[in-house]
């Protein structure tokens, strides 16, 4: 190509100097200009195809999760028709991956990492890493009791006394604990004896304390034992713990404590 022409560029590109831009997908047509000492001019002309890079969507899901479920999921805020996309760890390829599907999920991730998605247009070969990352890890889940059995000092009868019970559980932050099952566990709120006390109802939720913290308050009644059920919305895995605590006053006795951590 000889010295001393002029390009033109029309389409969806720019030309500055010697460097050409694409402004957008598309074809970017370029004609190189040229007319001699003689006055003879001629030309040559070049298209260039823009292929689109794929639709950014957000990385979506990650957290922790308890020991013993199958992981934290992991997905995409939405997906493109014609597109594969790849869950990447530490920016290496994993193997799941799918492409045309809609509420676009990688499914449960058990190992613990940063997780990042690559896009691949399957016609084109344009690639794009998805807009962020999400982190898994794992944590063991337990449930305990604070400060068991502080006596409220309000029996009238040797067996009504009221007796406060905390119960938490450790599980990552971000979930939502709710009470599935119950017996003999009653409202902290409840009046006093000889009134009968108000139930805990289904589906109350555990106060999120932060620090990987849930927290149920409550009473029992005298020498009654209570069960109560507690569950993240995973059911493929129970903990089950057995506590028994012997109460240093004249109304209480010997009593026999489960409580039932659902988890997945």
């Amino acid at each position: 190509m000889p010295a001393g022409g002029t390009f033109t560029v029309t389409g969806n590109g720019s030309l500055a100097g010697s460097t050409l831009t694409a402004t957008g997908a598309g074809s970017i047509n370029v004609t190189y200009t040229f007319t001699n000492t003689s006055g003879c001019t001629s030309s040559a002309n070049q298209t260039i195809t823009v292929n689109a890079l794929p639709t950014s969507f957000a990385v979506t899901g990650g957290g922790g999760y308890c020991i013993g479920e199958a992981g934290s999921f992991v997905g995409l805020s939405g997906s493109q028709s014609g597109v594969n996309y790849q869950l990447k760890k530490w920016n290496q390829h994993r193997c799941s991956s799918f492409r045309n599907r809609c509420c676009s999920d990688f499914g449960a991730q058990p190992t613990a990492g940063t997780y990042t998605v690559q896009a691949t247009n399957a016609t084109s070969g344009c690639t794009l890493i998805m807009n962020g990352s999400v982190s898994v890890f794992s944590q063991n889940c337990d449930v305990s009791i604070t400060d068991p059995c502080e006596c409220k000092n309000n029996a009238t009868t040797l067996t009504n006394g009221q007796f406060d019970e905390v119960i938490q559980v450790n599980a990552p932050d971000g979930q939502t604990w709710t009470v599935t099952a119950v017996t003999g566990l009653f409202a902290s709120s409840s009046p006093a004896p000889p009134a009968a006390p108000a139930p805990i109802a289904v589906g109350t939720q555990l106060t999120a304390l932060g620090g990987n913290t849930y927290q149920l308050n409550g009473i029992h009644v005298d020498a009654q034992g209570y069960s109560v059920t507690v569950s993240n919305g995973r059911t493929s895995q129970v903990f089950q713990i057995a506590v028994v605590i012997l109460i240093k006053h004249y109304f209480c006795s010997w009593y026999l404590l489960f409580i039932l951590l659902h988890s997945h």
